[in-house]
């Protein structure tokens, strides 16, 4: 990604500040989870048609061992998963939260996130004071680019 993506994914993202958590929903300022938030802000940006990510119930993650998400995102056109090392703002990263992983967010300055946490909705958040989130003891998160 160029710097003036990255700062327009930035940007997007913040747009979406305060909007409220609502499973299998995109909608910005009524709306929004954690899987379909970020698609909605990437495709805007980048500009490319991604295929539609297979509906969900709640709390998904805490029954089943498919890797669904992570499978979607690793299939996405353009993307390159990168280390923690390399992380820049506008990329994405991906936690494992209950089974699988399951619980995506875009990175502004990492550990500094945007994402749709629920109940709070989209909000800022730092990855590393955040609970759910900080369990690096049992598993790592994963860093995507464009």
């Amino acid at each position: 990604m160029t710097p003036t993506q990255r700062a327009a994914i930035v940007a997007e993202a913040e747009s979406w500040l305060k909007t409220p958590y609502h499973s299998n929903a995109a909608v910005k300022g009524a709306g929004a989870d954690c899987g379909l938030f970020p698609l909605d802000v990437y495709t805007r940006v980048l500009g490319f048609a991604a295929p539609p990510l297979p509906k969900y119930v709640q709390q998904w993650n805490l029954h089943r061992n498919d890797e669904t998400y992570l499978e979607y995102a690793r299939a996405f056109p353009g993307i390159l998963e990168i280390s923690e090392a390399e992380v820049q703002p506008g990329d994405f990263v991906l936690w494992r939260i209950g089974r699988v992983y399951s619980h995506g967010a875009i990175v502004t300055a990492w550990p500094k996130i945007i994402h749709a946490f629920n109940p709070r909705g989209v909000i800022r958040d730092n990855a590393f004071l955040e609970p759910l989130l900080n369990r690096s003891d049992i598993t790592r998160p994963l860093f995507f680019t464009f």
